[in-house]
């Protein structure tokens, strides 16, 4: 086999990947909602058909596509929900958790919006899908609005209404309603509906007559079209003078089977096709169709700021939504504008609104304020928070023009509540985006007033008290999840929860004669490891399984602090009562003291490691120093002392050490301070807080990223002799039989006995291939063997 022939089929693997991540989507297709099996895309050339299930799918009903972002909108009990046309990045649009039971919806992919019916409130409702502002647009003498069709070159809206019998319509904006249609012989429970723009017609399908009839748009003629015995019609659309509608038959509500017609100019059906599953709406989409569709909102949104309303003639005007309910903005975009909505009408109303905006997990909000103001701080006021609800961590309350220019999130959900009580000033306006941006934050537990993250940059500091918190000690955060962890002193408890506090979980109670302290997460093996000083153990928990271990429990006095190599599997522990440091694998192998009682270490508390400078700091208690050890050479040395100090917590991040210091009065301290010290062994940075805290934590994004372990087995013998990859293959989708044939030719030509793949593509695979293959994750230039259970096995982590 020649290099050339290597390379052929190397670029051909990677060809296929790409491939795999760009599906065919046909020009000409249906989407139809199932109540049991998900959403459904026809093919209208050849019929095949595949059913997509995104995250958060349960009931859905109205159905809709935006051509321009590509994307599926869909009604589900009293959410709308959108998501891609493979199902990947499912978001929320829009929740009503007060009476709302959502049916039709109907999206102007041109004017950006969506109109959705709500059959609990008895409301027609518009939302932004470009800032995700929300409005009502009819209220009133409304039984069951059902399915909605929009005239998007006009800018009309029409809906139908089988409580009440009749099909209205109205403006974008609600302005001149008229009842289209009334009950007759042809209309009495009226369901899809379907807008011939060309023709002029709209058709409805009614559940009750068993027939679709048809009526001119000013309402002056109507006749029957088509009709079926023992039929139930739910969905309509149409495509080229066909119409597309579901029935559900003589069963009704109770139809497990669906059958969906489509019916020709000439009135006969052209096919039909009977599938499982109850399918209730029906979309129909077609390029050349969607092209047709412009509207005067089509050029630069018609020349507005916020919602651009179309209007006959090609024209349009302006609109600036006003929500009417408590939640008067949700916004999901990753970047827009947000104000007031004194700001945006100029009024002098009492305004008490709150402000959501969420963004892609993994991203932070940055929150840039052009303008904030109000009159009396006691009636008028700006209050953020960082997460999704009122009970998030506090990142300020703010009146008059005092604000910072920039408010920035740690999690990917800001909170905002505008309070104007004094019926004066103009209220606030502002811009926000998200982005992933390094983050860089201390944990610290404090004994008495909970858990706090401080931004290290800023030394902005927020306060959270999850569920279950009960006298914290030991920290650590878990990158991955986006989770802290910490033990409960007294509680006898590790539990953990999100960075706002909310989700709070237990990880392991131990009762019987528990001391919990220090602990250490490696979010790349998925463990944690703490020190039990009750049991005199160290113990072993994995994340994902929660399965535990006791990995050391004899010859401990006090165990304390626990540090991570993380690189190469090794656990070092501080010995309070024994003045001792020691460390041994993962696994409890190769136990060994590195350093015992002497002038530099008396009483070790907390510990930090310096992979990179391959030394281990030490905070004693006994000695009042900050030491440490070469771990290569075995020489300690002094790094920094302070009389009267009382060191606790320890830990490191760009060869500078932070500290927290209980001072004099040791358990009894009411404060404690914090130092930041540099690199030569001088104090940068002190700070004195309220509290007793005990342990710190950094968190960094870019040190994080340099402690991945040089070799994670996803399904290995138990022992694996050390080598050197020469191929490393990533994938970033799964894989499939194709890749394997092609890995293993490469592996063949290179002659190796190891092929590297992702862990997503060995579950796929690993019932099909040879027991002999191993497969492995290797980090670029890097070498070292793992250990860890049999194929398939989930406890696998580095090895020294």
């Amino acid at each position: 086999m020649t290099m050339q022939l290597f390379v052929s089929l190397f670029t051909l693997l990677i060809q296929h990947q790409v491939e795999k991540t760009q599906a065919i989507i046909p020009q000409k297709f249906l989407l139809v909602t199932d109540t049991h099996n998900g959403i459904r895309r026809i093919d209208i050339d050849t019929g095949s058909n595949v059913t997509i299930s995104p995250d958060g799918l349960r009931n859905p009903f109205g159905i809709d596509y935006d051509p321009v972002d590509g994307r599926v909108y869909w009604s589900d009990e009293k959410t709308i929900r959108s998501a891609n046309l493979d199902g990947s990045d499912a978001r929320l649009v829009r929740s009503i958790s007060q009476g709302g039971d959502l049916w039709g919806l109907s999206v102007d992919s041109v004017s950006r919006l969506l109109f959705y019916t709500d059959d609990g409130n008895k409301v027609i409702g518009m939302i932004s899908l470009d800032n995700n502002s929300h409005q009502i647009v009819v209220d009133s003498d409304i039984g069951r609005p059902m399915d909605i069709e929009l005239d998007k070159h006009n800018g009309v809206i029409y809906w139908s209404d089988p409580v009440r019998s009749r099909i209205e319509r109205c403006n974008y904006d609600g302005s001149d309603r008229q009842t289209l249609i009334v009950a007759s012989l042809l209309l009495k429970r009226p369901y899809g509906l379907a807008l011939d723009t060309e023709g002029r017609r709209l058709y409805w399908a009614d559940g009750d007559t068993q027939l679709i009839g048809w009526t001119e748009v000013d309402g002056k003629r109507s006749d029957f079209f088509f009709n079926h015995r023992r039929s139930y019609f739910m969905g309509l659309d149409i495509y080229q003078d066909e119409l597309f509608v579901t029935d559900w038959g003589s069963l009704q509500h109770l139809a497990q089977t669906t059958h969906i017609y489509r019916i020709g100019k000439n009135k006969t059906m052209m096919a039909s096709v009977q599938v499982k599953g109850r399918v209730n709406d029906v979309r129909v989409y077609a390029e050349e169709t969607t092209r047709k569709g412009s509207n005067g909102c089509g050029n630069n949104n018609g020349g507005c700021r916020y919602i651009c309303l179309p209007t006959p003639g090609n024209r349009s005007k302006c609109f600036t939504p006003l929500d009417k309910s408590h939640v008067c903005g949700e916004y999901i975009s990753p970047s827009g504008f947000i104000s007031s909505l004194s700001y945006t009408r100029q009024s002098m109303e009492i305004e008490d609104c709150i402000y959501i905006i969420k963004t892609t997990p993994g991203h932070r909000i940055t929150l840039t304020f052009l303008t904030l103001e109000t009159e009396d701080c006691r009636f008028d006021f700006l209050q953020i928070r960082d997460g999704s609800t009122k009970h998030s961590p506090s990142m300020g309350i703010f009146c008059n023009t005092r604000v910072p220019d920039r408010v920035r999130s740690t999690s990917n959900t800001m909170w905002i509540r505008f309070r104007s009580g004094s019926q004066s000033g103009t209220g606030f306006n502002a811009t926000y985006s998200s982005a992933i941006i390094p983050q860089k934050f201390l944990l610290v537990t404090d004994f008495d007033n909970g858990i706090r993250r401080i931004d290290i940059d800023t030394g902005s500091n927020v306060t959270i008290r999850p569920n279950g918190l009960h006298n914290p000690y030991g920290i650590d955060y878990d990158p991955v999840d986006g989770r802290v962890y910490w033990s409960n002193l007294e509680e006898k408890t590790i539990r953990s929860a999100n960075l706002d506090g909310s989700d709070a979980r237990l990880v392991l109670n131990i009762s019987q004669g528990v001391f919990l302290l220090g602990l250490s997460v490696d979010s790349v093996s998925r463990l944690l490891f703490y020190a039990d000083g009750g049991n005199k153990a160290i113990g072993m928990i994995s994340l994902d399984t929660n399965s535990h271990h006791i990995v050391v429990d004899s010859d401990i006095g006090n165990t304390v602090d626990i540090e991570l190599d993380k690189h190469n599997g090794v656990i070092y522990w501080s010995d309070h009562i024994m003045g001792k440091i020691e460390r041994c694998n993962y696994n409890g192998s190769n136990r060994e003291t590195i350093i015992s009682t002497s002038s530099y270490l008396k009483n070790p508390t907390g510990l930090a490691l310096d992979t990179e400078g391959r030394r281990l700091y030490w905070a004693d208690i006994g000695t009042h120093l900050i030491g440490w050890m070469d771990l290569d050479a075995r020489r300690p040395e002094v790094f920094f002392n302070q009389t009267d100090s009382f060191f606790v917590g320890l830990d490191i991040y760009q060869n500078e050490l932070f500290v927290t210091d209980w001072g004099p009065k040791h358990h009894n301290s009411q404060t404690t301070h914090i130092y930041r010290i540099g690199k030569n062994g001088t104090m940068r940075a002190a700070v004195q807080v309220n509290g007793r805290v005990s342990d710190v934590r950094v968190y960094a994004e870019e040190s994080i990223q340099k402690g991945l372990p040089s070799l994670t087995s996803l399904s290995s013998p138990s022992s694996v002799s050390s080598f050197s990859a020469e191929l490393l293959i990533f994938f970033e989708s799964s894989c499939d039989i194709v890749d394997l044939v092609l890995v293993l030719v490469i592996a063949a030509f290179l002659k190796r006995d190891f092929i590297l793949f992702p862990p997503l593509c060995v579950r796929s695979l690993n019932r099909s291939v040879p027991s002999s293959l191993h497969f492995f994750v290797l980090s670029p230039s890097s070498s070292g063997t793992a250990s860890c259970g049999q194929r398939g096995s989930s406890d696998c982590g580095p090895a020294k």
